[in-house]
């Protein structure tokens, strides 16, 4: 499997992920649309907007992952490897890191999202919003660093096992 037909399956895969998210959402955006034609919610629009962030997100990489996977892997073709090299350990770490801080970023956005629009529906203070921000920070930090120095991440992670290791 050359580098290209991998970025292809793993933009697939990411697809699936997200599209799974999106679907974990659907009884949610059920009882909102329900609750707004009912005239109880006024935060219709926010949690819907979550829903389609995902649904959009997830057909964009499965529509258009093989012009995603040509623009990856378009700078991997001027090195002198041959494109057939085989994929390391490190290179699939690397980019399951990426896929990780991807998926943290969405969980730490649509967390803090579903948290606002509940405690603006329930009519709750925001005197607990403190903690929902520093979780989200924490998560979205972590997915930066996860999709901006992969890495840098796998080393450290790498150093890390051995380790423990005698």
């Amino acid at each position: 499997m050359n580098a290209g037909s991998f970025a292809y399956v793993v933009l697939r895969l990411g697809a699936i992920v997200v599209a799974y998210q999106a679907l974990l959402q659907s009884p949610y955006i059920v009882s909102m649309i329900q609750a707004y034609f009912a005239g109880r919610d006024a935060t219709f629009l926010l949690g819907v907007f979550g829903f389609l962030v995902l649904a959009g997100s997830s057909c964009m990489l499965w529509f258009g992952a093989k012009w995603i996977s040509s623009k990856i892997v378009a700078p991997l073709k001027d090195s002198p490897e041959p494109e057939t090299s085989p994929l390391t350990a490190e290179t699939l770490l690397q980019v399951g890191l990426v896929l990780l801080g991807v998926y943290m970023l969405f969980q730490a956005s649509f967390y803090l999202i579903a948290q606002l629009v509940s405690m603006t529906s329930m009519g709750i203070d925001f005197s607990g919003i403190l903690t929902v921000i520093i979780r989200c920070a924490f998560f979205g930090a972590f997915g930066i660093l996860c999709i901006t120095s992969p890495s840098g991440f796998s080393k450290l992670l790498q150093k890390l096992r051995k380790a423990g290791s005698p």
